[in-house]
């Protein structure tokens, strides 16, 4: 029952009904099976901060992301820590908490690697180039976030791609240097 409902919270987040999302994930948290395992609970506190954050509450949001870093244990190494660490730090990077998101995100990266998980390899290079560009590390937040654009078309990912590109392009127009999209894109 768990696993449906954790399902069908995600069906309803990409069908836009974030509310549904909300109320399918925690009938999910409250089933037995997850309750007893931790490192479910964990990745659907994840998620849930993912619908919250698309639900424009933010604090709500970072309260879930933390509650899935303390479930998910750090040994051994594994992709939901990964994934739990990467989500973490993109909820820091919207907060603007730019520091302890590169270093959370450089974490991710690391873990995704160590474990083969290219997915959330990608995703927590988009959230380290994100947080780099906010530091103004201009050259080293290009490389990270079009290593995760490549990532994203590896997988198949197009949303992943599209917001990796994205922000590619708006860093390099922050930086003055917009004319060197076309180039590195193709190049």
């Amino acid at each position: 029952r768990g696993e449906l409902a954790a399902r069908a919270a995600d069906a309803a987040s990409r069908a836009g009904a974030v509310v549904r999302a909300l109320t399918l994930v925690d009938e999910a948290l409250a089933t037995p099976q997850v309750a007893a395992d931790p490192v479910r609970a964990g990745l659907l506190h994840e998620r849930r901060g993912w619908y919250l954050t698309r639900s424009g509450r933010g604090d709500e949001a970072l309260a879930a992301y933390d509650l899935a870093m303390q479930l998910v244990p750090s040994r051994p190494p594994s992709a939901a820590r990964a994934r739990v660490v990467q989500a973490h730090a993109h909820a820091l990077v919207r907060a603007g908490r730019h520091e302890p998101a590169r270093a959370e995100a450089e974490e991710a990266v690391a873990l995704a690697r160590r474990v083969g998980d290219v997915v959330d390899e990608g995703q927590g290079l988009h959230v380290l180039g994100l947080a780099l560009a906010a530091e103004g590390r201009t050259d080293d937040a290009v490389g990270a976030l079009h290593e995760a654009g490549q990532i994203a078309v590896r997988v198949g990912d197009l949303a992943e791609v599209a917001g990796a590109y994205i922000h590619l392009w708006r860093t390099l127009v922050e930086a003055g240097r917009g004319d060197e999209l076309v180039e590195l894109v193709l190049g």
